[in-house]
This record gives structure tokens, sequence and C-alpha cells, in this order.
């Protein structure tokens, strides 16, 4: 009898920020710590904006090959888009996409549900330029996430990057984890989610424990992975054996 393959393992997406010698030094230790995903950024103080155009080139550079690119598509620090916003992501996507990312990371919100409006253009735009979309922490700010992951399957967005809460919520809070579990479950076979906000590699099997299985998920780092400023291969590499043990 033939056995059908199991689901694949978590991939591992390290977020990156920082001025270049930090930034070089956090591609590298991506690049051989294993992940899977590098997600750009900077301004992490205000939960990541979109980063400068050199550290696009920078990042492209470094991780060909290597971990597939992400960057953050977002220039102020809410989630409320503009006119103005959309053209300047649409700009922003086409020098990603022109630089060598494989993805963009963006959001668009109004009020507490997804603007569909604007979330239909850029993701559109975004695969005109062959480009995969994660859906960004707007996500996590929604009030019915089963209206926006529907929106978001519709769109063919490939992923949502969700933590439970909002930004800065506790790791331990009981209600992020049902709220997380609930995000899964209602993204099914259609949408992988990112699970993500002060993760390590201490904490992910009690995350795996509490999160249902077999899912379409992956892991998404920051300070888990860093010691002061810098991200460390080792901690890197640590990371992505706890997330597909």
């Amino acid at each position: 009898m033939n056995r059908q393959p199991g689901p694949a393992p978590p991939a591992v997406e390290i977020c990156l920020a920082g001025g270049p010698a930090v930034l070089e030094h956090g591609l590298l230790a991506a690049r051989a710590g294993g992940a899977d995903r590098v997600e750009l950024c900077r301004a992490m103080g205000v939960g990541g904006l979109g980063p400068a155009p050199w550290q696009v080139r920078m990042a492209a550079d470094l991780l060909r090959g290597g971990p597939r690119l992400v960057v953050m598509v977002r220039r102020r620090a809410d989630f409320t888009l503009s006119a103005l916003d959309v053209e300047h992501a649409l700009r922003d996507m086409a020098g990603a996409a022109r630089a060598g990312a494989q993805g963009v990371a963006l959001g668009a919100l109004k009020g507490r549900r997804l603007d569909e409006a604007a979330m239909s253009r850029l993701v559109r735009a975004a695969h005109d330029l062959g480009l995969a979309v994660t859906c960004h922490r707007a996500f996590d700010e929604v009030a019915d996430p089963r209206v926006a992951l529907d929106l978001l399957a519709d769109l063919g967005v490939a992923r949502v990057l969700a933590s439970g809460l909002r930004w800065g919520a506790a790791l331990e809070d009981p209600r992020r984890w049902s709220r997380l579990a609930r995000v899964v479950e209602l993204a099914a076979a259609r949408l992988e989610v990112v699970v993500c906000g002060g993760l390590s590699p201490a904490c992910l099997p009690r995350v795996l424990a509490m999160l249902p299985r077999p899912s379409r998920i992956s892991f998404h780092a920051y300070s888990g992975v860093r010691r002061g400023r810098r991200v460390h291969a080792c901690l890197v590499s640590e990371f992505v054996a706890a997330a597909r043990q």
C-alpha cells in the first residue's frame, strides 16, 4: 500500500532589520542557520515598516540561492491606507520585485475589517509582479478572523502573519492561543498561518502542543534568535530544529 506523504514540517521565517553591518550579519546568520525565509523590515519599534531600497538590494544579493526574501510593504505605523499610501505601496512592491524579492508582506484596514478595495488592488499587483503575498499583522486587528480569512483566500493570499492578539500581547495570555488555534482551524488548507510574537526555541514545543495538527503553519522569529542587537546562526539553527521536531 502506498502511504500518503505527511504534512511538510513548519517553515521558519527570520525577521531582520538594522544598519549595514547589523543587517549583513543577520542575513548571513539566517542563511547559515537554515532559515527558509527572511522578512525584511525597519523601525521595529512600531511593529516594522518597509525597508530602504539599499536594504532590499543587500538582502537579495546575500540570500541568492538561500532563504526566500519577503519584503515588508508599510510606510506608516497604522494600518489605514490612503489613496496615496496605496500608490506608494505599488511602487515599493515593484522595486522589491526588481531587486529580487520573492514575496511581500502587506495589509490594509478599514476600521476593524480588512480594506477590501485596497487589498484587492495590492494583491493583484503583487501577483502580476510574481510576488507571493503575506497579510501582515494588520490581521491581528480584525474583529472577525473568519471574514478576513475568507477574503484573503479569495484574493489568493499565500500566508497570514498572526500572533492571536494585537502587537505586544503576552506569550502566556490564554486568549492569544485560543484565538490563534481558531485562526489555524479556519485557515485550514487555504492559507499558511505564520505564527509570530515573542517566539523562541525554548517555547516552541509548548506552542506546537497548543495548535491543531496537522495544519499549515510556519514560525516567525525576531527577538528569539538574537543576543543583543544581533542575530546568531546558532540560535536560528536551534529555532529551526525546535520547529521541526
